[in-house]
């Protein structure tokens, strides 16, 4: 199986030995080569999506949010093959950004309390050490809110799995 195609299957995210089940560490290896696979840490990998996000909101001085804060939470998602994941991000409601600064990215202009946002430590993400992303319940919360139902339940389903109640987060 492609490595990219069973990386999307897992949910985007996923480590090496769940990959391992259904790709062969020489698909691994030229999938990341190729670029359509990122290493994201020791014994981790992603689709392309999440390095943008942390890219685009510290150019907007925004909030990861969304998917993007899905994958960084490690919670699954649904991808359809091919599948690339825009980076998505919050800003507050009167922020103005100009449509040519948005171009790839996904904003949504939502006021966040400072609860909600957390200052995420990225391991192993080429440039990046820290940046600023929604809660993990507030990323759940959002994801909720802004994608079709299949998909929203995927995430859930994922946060559950991962034994997370509302009182833990």
């Amino acid at each position: 199986m492609d490595a990219r195609y069973a990386l999307e299957q897992l949910g985007g995210f996923a480590t090496t030995a769940q990959l391992r089940r259904f790709a062969r560490r020489s698909e691994i290896r030229h999938a990341v080569a190729e670029g359509t696979i990122v290493r994201c840490g020791l014994g981790k990998y992603a689709v392309p999506g999440l390095d943008e996000a942390w890219r685009a909101a510290h150019s907007l001085s925004a909030v990861v949010s969304g998917r993007s804060a899905a994958q960084f939470w490690e919670l699954g998602l649904c991808l359809s093959p091919g599948e690339e994941i825009a980076p998505e991000m919050t800003v507050a409601r009167n922020r103005r950004i100009a449509p040519e600064r948005r171009e790839g990215v996904m904003v949504k202009w939502r006021d966040l309390p400072a609860s909600a946002v957390v200052d995420g430590v990225v391991h192993g993400w080429r440039g990046h050490s820290t940046g600023r992303v929604t809660t993990l319940l507030q990323t759940v919360l959002d994801c909720c809110r802004d994608l079709p139902e299949r998909d929203a339940l995927c995430v859930v389903d994922s946060a559950l799995r991962k034994g997370i109640s509302r009182r833990r987060c």
